[in-house]
């Protein structure tokens, strides 16, 4: 698969369109669009996952190049989605990386070390 490079000035760009786009879709359509949104894009991340979990099991025809790009471009849609709902003041990204943290900590040993108590 092949990988892109964007620069530091792109990402910067992209962000800048993505609060663009929110605050003319929370002006014109509602902060419940915005949801929807955010609905659709994580039911096609959950699609694109699940194709690729058929890949390696080799209960499909697509390639195993198509279902990484779909899922890379899911991905994208998600958090271009949830960045959306952060333009908005809909989600705090300070609360969510804190979440994060608490997550990982727990996930690590859940999976390294097999605590599952929690």
């Amino acid at each position: 698969m092949d990988k892109m490079t964007i620069d530091e000035k792109t990402i910067g760009i992209c962000s800048e369109n993505i609060k663009q786009s929110a605050l003319q879709s929370r002006a014109y359509k509602g902060r419940e669009e915005l949801i929807g949104q955010l609905c659709e894009e994580c039911g096609e991340l959950v699609v694109a996952a699940q194709k690729l979990r058929r890949v390696w099991s080799e209960t499909t025809k697509i390639s195993m190049d198509e279902a990484y790009m779909n899922l890379a471009e899911e991905c994208a849609d998600v958090l271009n989605a949830i960045e959306a709902l952060e333009h908005i003041n809909l989600i705090d990204m300070e609360c969510v990386n804190r979440i994060r943290a608490h997550k990982a900590y727990r996930w690590k040993h859940r999976i390294v070390d097999g605590d599952w108590s929690e």
